[in-house]
């Protein structure tokens, strides 16, 4: 049987909701709001962004979430309304987060924290399906290998995504899952599709159940690669780099062709430190005329340690061919040196388009709690808005690579090529 967008949502029409049982007496969410709208007009990319037509639309979102609010809202729900107007500004490390209260990723295994979180309100109020799950799961099965909907794993965790009718989102429940804290059919992610051609995405903590939101989550032949999703656990993610993975490594690929891989520009000490033995180390190498310089899942850091390396990599390889490889997990400095050599003569990018998290930075960490103690969100005080276009998108590759081969072979046949 093949299942389509609409069979399913259609079939759960009148089945399906997300449990609003129980609020909170006060109206925190228009407290909330208020705040929060407040607040996000100091921020650096506001003042950057909201301008002109633009403050209006944003004006006038606030006003419409503010009617739309009843008073009877659940954590979830106002955590969902609240980012609305979040994301009518570019700047991924603003997003928000909630707060847990009882479980955190410590004690959640813990017998007496899950007797007492299992008859708490938190749990007992977490969004869940009414859905006939036996009957979904089956339905699912049968879903189309490459389209979205359909039954995905990761770390022990079964969810079913699926659209119900007449909704733009779609919801990705629990199906089966490792730890107790979790109920069947408790909602696990929602993803909403994006006018960037991506999706923007709510995600619930495996192990506290706080709510994340994250951009730029795509989907590529049954994955949701941002967060590692997937419908065939047999799968390898070639697009991806395991935990067992040097973060500063070297060698020699073959004959002419050099291999860097720069897994962090973090500014912890230790990092630093790693990062200035290994440079070391490279200036005492004799290095082949090409490079393969590898930044997957390179989460960023600071310029005072990827300055240096693009400094060495330029002259170094000034001679040959560049190709940087970079994926969704390739964030913020990363993404900002990738961009800075781009555009040189040599060099190439391959692989997938970036995170897209580079345009504003939070140096200090600092967070700010809303009144009602549910959310938190980190102040963003570094401006790279010169990379503006590329927040939310990422920075684009000149050649993608197939996520089903190695991309390290892949590269370098495109060096046999030119």
């Amino acid at each position: 049987m093949i299942v389509k967008l609409n069979t399913i949502g259609f079939f759960f029409i009148l089945h399906f909701t997300l449990q609003n049982a129980i609020s909170q007496n006060n109206c925190f969410c228009k407290a909330d709001l208020d705040y929060y709208y407040s607040e996000i007009q100091k921020t650096v990319s506001y003042k950057d962004q909201i301008k002109g037509k633009r403050k209006e639309d944003f004006d006038a979102k606030y006003s419409d979430l503010k009617n739309k609010i009843s008073c009877k809202e659940t954590e979830f729900d106002c955590f969902s309304l609240l980012n609305q107007l979040s994301y009518l500004i570019d700047d991924e490390h603003f997003r928000l987060r909630s707060v847990p209260k009882l479980l955190s990723s410590e004690n959640f295994s813990e017998e007496t924290t899950i007797n007492a979180y299992l008859t708490s309100d938190e749990f007992l109020n977490f969004p869940k399906s009414s859905i006939a799950l036996d009957s979904l799961e089956r339905m699912l099965s049968n879903a189309p290998f490459h389209q979205l909907e359909g039954i995905y794993y990761k770390d022990g965790f079964k969810v079913g995504v699926f659209q119900s009718k007449g909704q733009t989102y779609y919801d990705g429940i629990a199906l089966k899952a490792p730890f107790p804290i979790w109920g069947k059919g408790q909602l696990v992610f929602r993803l909403h599709p994006s006018s960037k051609g991506n999706y923007y995405y709510y995600h619930a903590h495996f192990k506290d159940k706080r709510w994340i939101a994250i951009s730029n989550e795509k989907y590529i032949d049954g994955r949701l690669i941002q967060l590692n999703w997937k419908k065939d656990t047999l799968q390898k993610d070639y697009y991806s780099l395991d935990n067992t993975s040097k973060l500063f490594e070297y060698k020699k690929i073959k004959e002419g062709i050099s291999y860097i891989r720069l897994g962090s520009f973090g500014m912890q000490d230790s990092n630093r430190n790693e990062a200035a033995i290994f440079l070391n180390e490279l200036k005492n190498l004799k290095m082949e005329k090409n490079l393969i310089l590898d930044l997957r899942n390179n989460s960023g850091g600071g310029d005072k340690v990827s300055k240096p390396f693009q400094k060495f990599i330029e002259k170094e390889f000034k001679e040959g061919e560049i190709y940087i490889l970079v994926n969704i997990k390739t964030a913020s400095n990363a993404e900002i040196t990738t961009q800075r050599m781009r555009f040189s003569k040599n060099v190439k990018v391959l692989g997938h388009s970036s995170s897209g998290i580079l345009s504003y930075g939070s140096n200090y960490g600092n967070r700010v709690v809303l009144p009602s103690g549910n959310y938190y969100y980190k102040v963003t005080d570094m401006n790279f808005s010169e990379f503006l276009t590329y927040e939310g998108v990422g920075i684009p590759v000149d050649i993608e690579l197939n996520p089903n081969e190695d991309w390290i072979d892949q590269t370098v046949k495109l060096f046999h090529k030119d």
